[in-house]
């Protein structure tokens, strides 16, 4: 139960980083931010869709002494929901990927909005997860599991260096500094 507590805790930690990947796409895309909106409103719905699996598995060991039918439909019910629920992960890195390559200041470099499709691609296999109990395209098989899993940990590292050196460009390295009375 402390891994789900701290699963929990890191799945809401990812909001600050999402929330500095819309801010840099706001400085690229001006006036009709569209892509830096969709992918906030997309952030946050992955981390929702992150949370409750959490809270799901939670629940399932809370009583240990449950029936183990109960237990295999909580843990299924939150592996599912995990993993099959992909659409707005896909939209938030399609939509990075749009205003990166149509960026013209070049906030980000343009090798990441491939990366940022390559990664929306990988999820696809995850709905196949609905029609498998076993084998690659379960929810614990290689397509849909291990691929998904690769391919956000990609797209989480690459976006945290991508948005510390946009952080340099701009000179923000830090957090700014408390205003003292005598200053």
């Amino acid at each position: 139960m402390a891994g789900f507590v701290v699963s929990s805790i890191g799945v809401v930690l990812m909001l600050p980083m999402l929330a500095l990947i819309s801010v840099h796409m706001l400085r690229m895309e001006g006036r009709v931010p569209l892509m830096a909106f969709t992918q906030l409103m997309a952030a946050a719905t992955t981390v929702i869709i992150n949370m409750f699996p959490q809270l799901i598995f939670a629940i399932a060991a809370f009583r240990a002494d449950r029936d183990p039918g109960d237990i295999v439909l909580l843990n299924d019910t939150a592996w599912l929901l995990l993993f099959t629920g992909i659409t707005p992960f896909m939209v938030q890195n399609v939509a990075i990927a749009v205003a990166i390559l149509r960026d013209g200041s070049r906030v980000f470099p343009r090798w990441l909005g491939y990366l940022n499709l390559l990664v929306a691609f990988a999820f696809i296999p995850d709905v196949l997860a609905y029609f498998f109990k076993t084998g690659p395209f379960a929810w614990n098989g290689v397509f849909v599991f291990w691929l998904a899993l690769t391919a956000y940990s990609v797209f989480l590292v690459a976006m945290s260096v991508a948005c510390r050196r946009a952080n340099a460009s701009l000179g923000v390295v830090g957090l700014p500094q408390p205003v003292t009375a005598g200053a």
